[in-house]
């Protein structure tokens, strides 16, 4: 009696994670848009992480609940995450498994389109290692998707669909198609998106991951909306007409009901509503992952990335130190668009989006080549351009109402000091190409995250320029080759025009807000210092830190292990109004405190890489 008691208990502490069990809305809604597959529970689990801000945030733990792990919340996650599907390997291999470990629900993997697949138009694309846990209402209203990385190999996969076969999960012959994922990349996944999430940029999340022998584990990830464009073009590409209605009105839905856009005003057709808000989403995300040197592998099948703009899957997602802007991911058959193409790899996905809504709205669907001169591309560039310069103004140490005032009085001298700025920034080392782990690039070779967080205090202290060679001794990386340092006639001129403008634009501010120079710079400094701050996180440094927590698990508690990962999520909040004063340090212990130490010296090596 007092067993069946406490398995009450159990469950009732929890149920809101007891209640995912891969029921989706989306599943009844285009009943064609998925393989459905059975799980059971995964032997050898325990939980290596948990996000218990995100967590609360869902509604799936109370407020007021502590962040350790438990025994009875383990056991929730383990028996809610912690799976591996029974595939098609297993159903033709008649393999056997304990009834009482398969899971009641069954689980989705989504099709959608992928460029790496031979057909190219997602008859047998999509979820290759993942399945959708299914839907969760939080307090607030907004409805959260979870899904699940290395739950397994489904026959999505681009080597299920090249060979001609079917996989059994954990297959060491092969690597991504085996349907299992790393320990350390859901660690990686976890501090990455966290990093991005504190930081304003719209990403999937990480929830929790689940550790199993052998340095496995499955990634629990959460979005609002974790569709991604081709999610729709496939059905697009097929000329399915009700698929392709059916999924955008289940997106237009869900970001209505979550409040992300508002709903469409009186008379507007919804389709013509969504493009106007994708066009405005992707014009602002593409021109943040510009600006933050975020290689996000956009390209034309929409797979790389979620509808709402958000990132996804952090296997390929890089942040560059400098503006390496030639890197090109190696994914063996092929190389990825560097990060100056993403812009119109998002305008090719903005065309698919027209060319849809067209085709729902007549019921004819025209060549995409028809779109290159759409209206909403001429919205894209003009929003692009505009957001573009905002951030800069932003990453300047500028407040959004300096920033709202400066793009409205002074657009000249900012387009004069954005030439300038991007000469510098583009800049790159003369030998090369070079050959990186992951891919290849062309090394950048000056800082101006470096020149924009000490200008400040310079003029703080004194009203005149910086010379040339202390201007080019702050600006240079470990990139820099002799070219690159050569002060000629040119660059002279550059670096004097360069802090002429930058002056220009301070000394108005100053004005309109009536304070000395000395004290607008004074204050400015602060926020510079923040926004540009030396040790910012690379993807070089992520995989490093990625791997070296992983290591480290066995020797830190999993609250030690939280406080430290706080800790240095804390340290990269580079938006001022965000940043806080790194409390989680008190509850450091000694060890925790000397690895949070090593991990930002990592972060430091690695500053100026990819």
């Amino acid at each position: 009696m007092a067993s069946a008691k406490k398995a009450i208990k159990k469950k009732s502490s929890y149920d809101s994670i007891f209640a995912i069990n891969g029921d989706h809305p989306f599943k009844e809604q285009v009943p064609q848009a998925y393989v459905e597959y059975q799980a059971r529970i995964r032997p050898g689990g325990k939980v290596f992480l948990f996000n218990f801000p995100l967590a609360k945030e869902m509604g799936l733990i109370p407020k007021d609940h502590p962040h350790e792990l438990n025994e009875d919340l383990c056991q929730a996650l383990i028996e809610t995450f912690g799976l591996i599907i029974i595939n098609e390997w297993d159903i033709t291999n008649k393999k056997k498994f304990d009834q009482e470990k398969i899971k009641p629900g069954r689980y989705m993997a989504t099709r959608y389109l992928q460029l790496q697949h031979p057909d190219r138009v997602g008859l047998r694309s999509g979820d290759g290692r993942s399945i959708w846990n299914g839907l969760n209402k939080a307090p607030d209203g907004r409805l959260w998707d979870l899904s699940s990385c290395g739950t397994g190999a489904t026959c999505l996969s681009p080597a299920a669909a090249i060979n001609n076969v079917f996989y059994k999960s954990g297959d060491p012959e092969i690597s991504y198609g085996c349907g299992y994922s790393h320990l350390s990349e859901g660690m990686t996944d976890l501090l990455f998106s966290e990093v991005f999430h504190r930081n304003g940029v719209g990403t999937e999340r990480v929830l929790a991951v689940i550790e199993f022998p052998g340095q496995f584990g499955v990634t629990v990830r959460a979005g609002l909306n974790l569709l991604r464009p081709s999610h729709f073009f496939n059905h697009l590409r097929q000329n399915q007409w009700q698929r392709l209605k059916d999924s955008l009105d289940f997106f237009i839905d869900r970001e209505i009901k979550n409040k992300t856009w508002s709903p469409p005003k009186k008379g507007v057709n919804r389709y013509d509503h969504m493009l106007k808000q994708v066009t405005r989403t992707f014009a602002k995300a593409t021109a943040v992952f510009e600006a933050e040197y975020i290689f996000c592998w956009l390209d034309w099948d929409g797979d790389n990335v979620l509808a709402n703009g958000g990132i996804i899957d952090f296997g390929s997602i890089r942040q560059f130190g400098l503006y390496h802007h030639t890197y090109r991911f190696d994914d063996d058959e092929r190389w990825s668009t560097n990060i100056k193409e993403q812009k119109q790899k998002a305008k090719h996905i903005l065309m698919s989006f027209a060319q849809a809504r067209d085709y729902l709205v007549t019921g004819k669907k025209k060549s995409h080549d028809r779109y290159r001169q759409h209206k909403c591309l001429k919205e894209f560039d003009r929003l692009f351009e505009v957001e573009k310069r905002r951030l800069l103004l932003w990453r300047m140490g500028f407040q959004e109402d300096d920033i709202e005032l400066l793009l409205k009085r002074k657009q000249s001298t900012i387009k004069k000091f954005e030439k300038i700025f991007n000469h510098f920034e583009m800049a790159k080392a003369q030998k090369g190409p070079i050959r990186v782990p992951d891919g290849i690039t062309f090394n950048a070779v000056y800082c101006l995250r470096d020149v924009l967080r000490e200008l400040p205090h310079h003029f703080e202290l004194s009203p005149e320029p910086i010379s040339a060679k202390e201007f080019m001794t702050i600006m240079k990386s470990r990139y820099a080759d002799r070219e690159a340092l050569r002060l000629t006639s040119a660059k002279k001129r550059r670096i004097r025009d360069f802090q002429k403008y930058y002056l220009e634009l301070m000394t108005y501010i100053a004005k309109s807000s009536h304070k000395s120079l000395s004290e607008h710079f004074s204050d400015l400094s602060l926020r510079a210092d923040v926004i540009n701050q030396y040790d910012r996180i690379t993807g070089d440094s992520m995989c490093v830190i990625g791997d070296r927590l992983t290591e480290l698990r066995k020797k830190l508690s999993p609250s030690e292990l939280f406080c430290v990962i706080e800790a240095f999520l804390e340290r990269q909040v580079v938006v001022p109004e965000s940043r806080s004063e790194e409390t989680s340090l008190r509850e450091l212990s000694p060890k925790a405190r000397k690895i949070l130490e090593a991990l930002r010296k990592i972060v430091v090596t690695y500053r100026e890489g990819i």
